[in-house]
């Protein structure tokens, strides 16, 4: 009898110590897979949401580039207030053929008049070397976006900025209100560029956030 109350007590121990570990070893699963996963899955939403910020911003910073370089030297200048005013032509030949886009790197580019009309509309054509009408689809695209359509009827001296897709590809956009050089006086249009989003632009965007990020497109240059 006293072998079996002691084969009992010792069972029974072993039983509460067993139990205890197991308690314990449910408390630091508890610890370390909710506790900690959780603190470290927010960590990482945390780190995760400031490089979507970073890289938001980069964009931003790219996109506003180009938009202030479109409105300061190229809108507000004279020889297209006075093309876009029906004055002159010089503006198209002297400023909008095929190697200034080049060099500038715009694919696409646009005048408007002030009630939204457009008067040139072209892109480069690499392997011709020059510039081509832009196909009614393109236009289509570019002013159905209710920000660039608003903006061509009532040009603004701020200028608009952001991205847009084209035929499958992000570009950046840029507007700029057309007015003289003096930056004086009434809109006489807008003038519109594009900018593909390339592989110049993933390594803007590495060097601006310092993330090695990779633009999933078939835009970027092979």
């Amino acid at each position: 009898m006293g072998i079996e109350q002691h084969i009992g007590i010792r069972t029974k121990i072993g039983a509460i110590v067993t139990s205890i570990f197991l308690a314990l070893g449910l408390g630091i699963h508890v610890i370390f897979t909710v506790i900690l996963d959780d603190e470290f899955n927010s960590i990482e939403r945390q780190a995760a949401q400031k490089n979507i910020t970073r890289i938001a911003q980069a964009f931003s910073s790219i996109s506003g580039r180009l938009q202030r370089s479109t409105v300061t030297e190229w809108a507000q200048y004279d020889l297209a207030y006075e093309f876009a005013s029906g004055k002159n032509s010089d503006f198209l030949e002297k400023e909008l053929y095929f190697e200034s886009m080049k060099a500038a790197g715009f694919p696409h580019f646009a005048v408007f008049d002030s009630t939204g009309r457009g008067l040139a509309l072209g892109m480069i054509v690499e392997e011709q070397q020059k510039i081509a009408p832009l196909p009614p689809a393109l236009i289509q695209q570019i002013t159905s976006n209710q920000s660039v359509a608003a903006f061509i009827t009532k040009p603004d001296r701020r200028g608009l900025g952001g991205l847009i897709e084209l035929e499958g590809q992000p570009y950046f956009i840029a507007l700029g209100a057309i007015l003289p050089t003096s930056g004086n006086g009434t809109p006489a249009g807008t003038l519109l560029f594009t900018r593909p989003v390339d592989s110049t632009t993933e390594t803007e965007i590495r060097e601006l956030t310092q993330l090695d990020i990779s633009i999933a497109s078939s835009s970027i240059d092979k």
